[in-house]
């Protein structure tokens, strides 16, 4: 494994033979804010700090495990790491003992006024004070009962302080329960804080920050304190709101504070807590000892044994992916390939690609291998023959657990061929129904080419609820057999590409371009051009209420692709009207959709209708013609409206009801945002599709879906791996 080291920690070089020796290959950069220039796709493990805060972890595309130098999780991006299955482990338990020593002696500092004696010895004064308190008897709160709250409660049991610990989760291992001393006397999750607030004598925070603790110690929740209450923070300065902290030690609502950490550190000279006689300032220094490099050294060794351990001992597992065309693996393979791999996948991509985009495919992931199978589109005998007989020998020599399948053609081509070749889960991705369209004899047989793929697969996952049912209905598949990603989709929606945060950057930037002035109202849609889009009711809809409103406007986005199923008298109009912009194929449709107020998708099929929530995502209305997949993608009546296939008057009636109601556009806009983002998240839906793939290649063995021939194939597999 490749293994890189930073300056976060200060390795010795007989410690980094020791660390090349484990991983295999060690690289070492010393400065973590600096650019890194060199290629990092390769890197399975990282041993860092903040190397994430100035490099963007999308470049370490192998990036398997890391392991912190620090207790706080906030200076690495979380939501990516959870939804590309990164392990993480931090510097857990190497800090416990010195954060816990200084708070002891913060909270001794406070209790006794050292401060006052200190001063006092260097201007050589003899002054008693009896306003000191004692410790023993106190009832001290610690928010956080991680490895460092737990040491700070062992010392103070030792003073006989009665002990609260606050945790996001109440504990279950034995070191909780059944020490020797126990660390807690009573123990809460964080909702039940407010209730025990009110009979601290002491305030111990030492919890990881996040968004949902951050600025959690606020004025509100500071007026819970006793007045004579004093806090200690040695966590993140982030957990305060520091101008409500100031107040309260200002009006003597609170008895006093140590703090090792600020919001922004250094903290500002001019801050007040300075000169507060009963505050302590330490410069984030609670951590340091003498003994933190060993432990943590160690701790760095034994994490990555155990995970090179545990990463040697999982099965991999073979896994093919096969699709018509290069343009497939791009728009909905490629965002999963870093996933299938750290999560133990040997992933094979077929297509019918050229050499050059096999090498860059290759380049790009190194660890995927490429196989071009022509795969002819439409009804070819002899080229549909061929592809059925070359994917044939793949699957045989690839020995592959798991097949998978999408677009009408490979997806008949794999299914025969992997059902020949003995594929213990061929799993067929149903993204859209080319039938449905159809009529006579040719929907029959492209109906029976649907059914006979669907027979011949041992699990379907369609990417909408609509056609899951339509399909269960009709009697395609099972229900055993079938099952939804989610709530649908097939690859959900980048919401930091679609991000709303931009939507008015955008809308400036694409209606400038185009010299769509302010007071414009723009009607969208994104797609190539063709009948079974819906493109001409589009046309024929906007033609009915252009002459009613001037300033309205037509922004078409995608290639011309299918101008022939077009009447030709329409089709000249389309390109002849000003009003309409023609864009063609662009490579941020975000920047577009931003500039639009209303999103329309009249097509007369679709799988899921992935343009619908990419447009809900930047928040713009839609209007989707009731089919399954875009009435799957919106809620009716609250993000947008549905119209019948095939009826322009009906597409122009929903125009022109929210062209006249600003209202109830900006409604269904925001209310289309908080739908895709709670519905189609990208993250969200990355993290559910694998755990989806290993429950199929580790379920293997099991599946009543799989013959016994099947699971003897699947065991046999596995045991020439183990």
């Amino acid at each position: 494994m490749k293994l890189l080291l930073t300056g976060a920690f200060s390795y010795t070089p007989e410690q980094i033979k020791e660390l090349k020796e484990l991983a295999g290959e060690v690289i070492y950069i010393k400065d973590e804010s600096a650019k890194i220039d060199s290629d990092v796709s390769d890197i399975d493990i990282v041993v860092c700090n903040g190397l994430f805060l100035y490099n963007p972890i999308e470049q370490f595309k192998r990036l398997k495990f890391i392991q912190l130098t620090s207790a706080g999780l906030d200076r690495i991006p979380l939501d990516y790491i959870k939804a590309a299955g990164i392990k993480v482990e931090n510097a857990k338990g190497v800090y416990g003992i010195p954060v816990a020593e200084w708070i002891i002696l913060m909270i001794l500092q406070l209790f006794k006024k050292s401060r006052a004696f200190i001063r006092q010895q260097s201007d050589h004064e003899w002054i008693k004070h009896y306003d000191l308190f004692e410790l023993s008897g106190k009832t001290a709160i610690i928010i956080g009962f991680g490895s460092i709250g737990r040491e700070t409660a062992k010392r103070l049991k030792a003073f006989d302080v009665y002990v609260i610990g606050v945790d996001v989760a109440l504990p279950t291992d034995e070191a909780h329960t059944t020490a020797h001393i126990k660390p807690a006397d009573e123990l809460y999750t964080y909702d039940r804080l407010d209730y025990v607030l009110g009979r601290a004598d002491i305030l111990i925070l030492t919890l990881p920050l996040t968004d949902e603790t951050r600025r959690m110690i606020n004025g509100e929740r500071l007026s819970r304190l006793k007045s004579s209450c004093i806090l200690i923070n040695a966590s993140r300065g982030g957990l305060i709101d520091e101008r409500a902290l100031v107040e309260a030690l200002e009006g003597k609502r609170l008895g006093g504070a140590a703090l090792d950490v600020f919001e922004n550190e250094p903290i500002g000279r001019e801050s007040p807590l300075w000169d507060m006689e009963n505050v302590i300032i330490t410069p984030h220094n609670s951590f340091v000892s003498d003994k933190n490099a060993g432990r943590l050294y160690s701790l760095i060794v034994s994490n990555i044994k155990n995970f090179i351990s545990e990463y040697n001992r999982q099965r991999v597992y073979s896994y093919c992916i096969v699709t018509t065309m290069s343009s497939s693996v791009n728009n909905w393979i490629k965002p999963f390939l870093p996933l299938y791999y750290r999560n133990g996948f040997d992933v094979t991509v077929v297509c019918g690609m050229t050499n050059e985009y096999r090498q860059e495919l290759i380049k790009e992931y190194p660890y995927v291998n490429a196989i071009s199978v022509p795969m002819p589109r439409g009804i070819n005998i002899a080229g549909s023959l061929k592809a059925i007989f070359l994917l044939y020998k793949v699957f045989r020599k690839g020995k592959y657990h798991m097949v998978q399948y999408s677009t009408p053609n490979a997806s008949f081509y794999a299914a025969v061929a992997s059902f020949l070749a003995r594929i213990p889960i061929r799993l067929y991705c149903q993204w859209g129904m080319v039938f449905v369209t159809m009529k006579g004899i040719r929907r029959l047989i492209f109906q029976t080419i649907e059914r006979l793929v669907c027979l011949l697969s041992t699990h379907v996952q369609p990417d909408s609820r609509g056609n899951l049912n339509y399909c269960r209905r009709r009697g395609f598949y099972s229900k055993e057999k079938s099952c939804l990603i989610w709530n649908g989709s097939a690859k959900g929606v980048d919401l930091n590409r679609f991000d709303i945060k931009k939507k008015e950057i955008y809308r400036r930037e694409t209606r400038s371009r185009y010299g769509i002035g302010e007071d414009c109202i723009v009607i969208g849609y994104v797609g190539r051009l063709g009948a079974e889009k819906g493109c001409a009711e589009l046309f024929e809809a906007f033609r009915r209420i252009e002459g009613q409103y001037p300033k309205l406007k037509l922004l078409f986005v995608g290639p011309f692709e299918k101008e022939g199923t077009i009447d030709p008298g329409l089709l000249d109009w389309f390109y002849k009207n000003s009003r309409i912009i023609k864009t063609g194929w662009v490579p941020d449709v975000e920047r577009y959709m931003a500039a639009m107020d209303i999103f329309i998708l009249p097509s007369y099929r679709e799988g899921f209708g992935m343009s619908v929530a990419e447009a809900q995502a930047m928040g713009v209305p839609v209007i989707v013609t009731d089919i399954p997949g875009p009435v799957n993608a919106m809620a009716a009546n609250v993000t947008g409206l549905t119209v019948p296939v095939k009826d322009a008057k009906a597409i122009a009636d929903a125009v022109e009801k929210l062209v006249e109601d600003e209202r109830k556009r900006k409604e269904f806009g925001k209310a289309g945002h908080e739908f895709v983002k709670s519905h189609f998240d990208a993250r969200v839906f990355a993290g559910k599709l694998i755990k989806n793939r290993i429950k199929l290649v580790k379920g293997c063995y099991e599946n009543k879906d799989i013959d016994y021939r099947e699971r003897k194939l699947c065991r046999r597999k596995h045991k020439s791996m183990a």
